[in-house]
């Protein structure tokens, strides 16, 4: 940035800083109404894990799940495996479960009945050949009972090789029901199919028998469970956050200031995602986070200086303004350069990483604004910091020792660094 320019712009700044502490009750009431207003949208936030916002539309696989949906119907399937742990699933105990189990999945909301394939469905039928044409008899019509019924079982799966290895497996110790699924569009239906299931699943399971479930409802579900530990994730950021921060400066307004502002971004943040009706997915719940710890990365550096500028002018308004407008101009052109490298995502043809690229400069632009604007009237309201406070700040922290001497180093003159 050339020195005119740079000149220039920070007594724009500055001018406008003082605007701001002269001000402040304006600034802070209006920054609170934005806020409130972002908090109305918060009924709007939810947790959904869409399959199809996680690649382009263009893909090859969605535009052929799209199609199969139009087709035939369904879209989201779901393998059951039941597994024995001894001998083969060819006995009258197992083939029950599998029967139990395939009646159940057929009465679960959203299920296509006709899409359920099993032993004992009734659409997966034997075929075999006669002298007159051919026979079509249902695989398993009942459970088999002796020796001869179970033998006769196998006959009809070995005369329909089109089974093997997708009902039951070729060594006969796992077999399969496969249930097709509707669209998912509604909030929490992955969750009801997979309770659903995983009650099935407790229910049948035994000492010799383990069931296994697989497919896009299952592991959507766990997308949203472990989507919703960033419950407990970001309180853990913001409490590490506070604890260095106060490491750093030793005054409750060196945690209070930056903590502020990168809560008051966040909540903007959150709103905004409310407000265009996006659900929070694993990409996008990642953006508090990093927003929270970008909004108080530029937060502690005008903090600095403005602890250096009040220890120079013992003006608490003055020291606000000089802080401000000096730091303001590379604060700004950082902040716009991270915000824009996040809103280039919007190129990509993925759904969730645009609304993560989108949301997250939104994030830091508002971190900026806050920062120009909230911050400075907060701060002019505040007792400036007393001579303790100062001492405190100056006070050298566990890596300032380390720093310097780094600094040190690789100010020495005639020395080469690779």
């Amino acid at each position: 940035m050339k020195p005119y320019f740079q000149k220039h712009l920070q007594s724009i700044i500055e001018k406008y800083i003082s605007w701001v502490t002269a001000h402040t009750h304006i600034v802070i009431i209006a920054v609170a109404l934005i806020t409130l207003l972002f908090a109305t949208q918060y009924k709007n936030l939810h947790i959904y894990i869409d399959p199809d916002q996680s690649l382009p539309g263009s893909h090859p696989n969605i535009i052929l799940g799209k199609k199969i949906h139009k087709i035939f119907g369904g879209k989201y399937s779901v393998i059951i495996g039941i597994e024995v742990k001894n001998g083969d699933i060819y006995n009258p105990i197992t083939l029950t479960k599998i029967q139990r189990i395939t009646k159940a999945v057929q009465n679960i909301p959203g299920v296509l009945p006709s899409n359920v394939l099993s032993l004992s469905s009734a659409n997966v039928k034997a075929i075999q050949g006669t002298p007159d044409g051919m026979n079509v008899t249902r695989l398993m019509p009942e459970i088999p009972s002796t020796h001869q019924e179970i033998d006769a079982l196998k006959k009809r799966m070995a005369d329909n090789p089109e089974y093997q290895d997708l009902l039951v497996s070729k060594d006969g110790k796992m077999a399969a029901i496969i249930s097709d699924y509707a669209s998912m569009e509604q909030r929490g239906a992955f969750s009801r199919i997979y309770l659903r299931l995983q009650s099935l699943r407790q229910a049948e399971e035994d000492g010799n028998t383990v069931i296994r479930l697989a497919g896009i409802p299952v592991t959507a579900y766990w997308l949203e469970q472990y989507s919703l530990r960033m419950v407990y994730v970001f309180p853990l950021a913001f409490l590490m956050i506070g604890l260095w921060l106060f490491a750093a400066f030793r005054t409750i307004q060196g945690v209070i200031i930056p903590i502020l502002t990168a809560t008051v971004s966040v909540a903007w943040s959150l709103g905004m995602i409310g407000l265009l009706h996006i659900y929070l997915d694993p990409y996008n719940l990642v953006t508090p986070i990093l927003v929270l710890a970008v909004a108080a990365g530029h937060s502690v550096q005008i903090l600095k200086r403005y602890y250096e500028e009040y220890n120079r002018l013992r003006d608490n308004r003055m020291a606000v303004i000089e802080s401000t407008s000096r730091v303001g101009v590379a604060m700004l052109t950082a902040g716009f350069v991270a915000a824009v490298g996040f809103a280039s995502l919007v190129t990509f043809e993925t759904p969730s990483i645009r609304h993560f690229g989108m949301l997250t400069a939104f994030g830091i632009l508002s971190a900026m604004i806050l920062e120009m604007t909230f911050i400075p009237a907060l701060r002019t309201l505040f007792k400036p910091p007393t001579e303790e406070q100062m001492n405190n700040e100056k006070r050298q922290a566990m890596f300032d020792a380390f720093i310097l001497k780094m600094i040190g180093w690789l100010q020495r003159p005639g020395e080469i660094i690779i």
